[in-house]
């Protein structure tokens, strides 16, 4: 798994993540604490997610090769 926290001052609107590995699915952990699988590019080393990482909120990801 991997936790992002966005210390910066503006929200990350599409939040992308180098990757060693080709990934075959990515899930979110939700405020409810389930799992949810999110749509995902995978290019070049790079995870595109989509998703939004908000100012000081955890965002948990779940990665499976």
């Amino acid at each position: 798994f991997v936790a992002v926290f966005n210390i910066g001052l503006d929200p990350i609107e599409n939040l992308t993540l180098a990757c060693s590995f080709t990934p075959k699915e990515v899930s979110i952990l939700t405020p409810k604490g389930e799992k949810e699988k999110i749509p995902f590019t995978y290019e070049n080393g790079k995870i595109s997610l989509g998703i939004e990482a908000k100012i000081l909120d955890p965002v948990v990801l779940f990665i499976k090769k």
